[in-house]
């Protein structure tokens, strides 16, 4: 529910830019890096369309490719999750914490 109301989460783990794309039209979740040529991109959606704040390039949202702008043929890197409903994860990892969007 929550990548539902914020389809895309620029944030950070274990020292690693990623973000967190929900494609709202096929109900899939991607998780990519954001970092390309040492440079850190931050994500916005708008009318289903990926675009970096830093160069405006445009973004495929599954394949994590840019389409089009000054960064047009380089692919973010794919990083490896795992998707599941909070409450069947909590039951065989009930000490896990949890993102939650801004309010």
């Amino acid at each position: 529910e929550s990548l539902q109301n914020q389809p895309v989460v620029n944030d950070e783990f274990a020292e690693t830019p990623l973000v967190i794309v929900y494609d709202s039209l096929d109900g899939t979740t991607v998780l990519h890096g954001r970092k390309i040529d040492d440079q850190v991109l931050t994500f916005r959606l708008e009318k289903d369309e990926l675009i970096d704040d830093q160069t405006n390039s445009h973004w495929d949202l599954l394949t994590g490719e840019a389409v089009s702008g000054k960064l047009k043929g380089k692919t973010l890197q794919k990083l490896p999750g795992i998707i599941s409903y909070d409450f069947a994860w909590k039951n065989f990892h009930p000490e896990s914490t949890y993102w939650e969007p801004a309010k």
